[in-house]
């Protein structure tokens, strides 16, 4: 879901963002943890989600529900980690690919990873 366009649902509006928010990552937690056989996680999300501060008990739900635990729990700000810069290009890039017929940071994002291929 892009949160920046005009034709979202209602629960993305206004005071509702932060509940879309936490459901979100609810459930992508959830089926994470029901579809890996991993048992013991690290956890880092970026603490301008809407969450400030509620990941944890979201978190901490979704460990309870499938028997799992969280090696380490983090709230961050994402502008401050590369790789959690990275995941956001990469899924930016998808979505303009995918959603908005936009080729322009696909192209880029090939462009990056042929060069990083030379390297090897």
């Amino acid at each position: 879901m892009d949160k920046r366009r005009k034709d979202v649902p209602d629960i993305w509006l206004g005071k509702d963002r932060p509940t879309a928010y936490r459901m979100v990552l609810k459930e992508a937690v959830r089926y994470i943890m029901r579809n890996t056989k991993r048992d013991n996680f690290f956890v880092m999300i970026d603490y301008n989600t809407a969450l400030k501060g509620n990941g944890r008990t979201i978190i901490e739900d979704a460990v309870r529900e499938n028997h799992k635990s969280v090696k380490d729990y983090e709230e961050t700000n994402s502008e401050d980690h590369d790789f959690m810069q990275t995941h956001d290009f990469v899924a930016g890039a998808l979505y303009a690919h995918l959603v908005d017929k936009n080729d322009k940071w696909v192209s880029k994002l090939k462009m990056k990873i042929k060069r990083l291929e030379r390297r090897k």
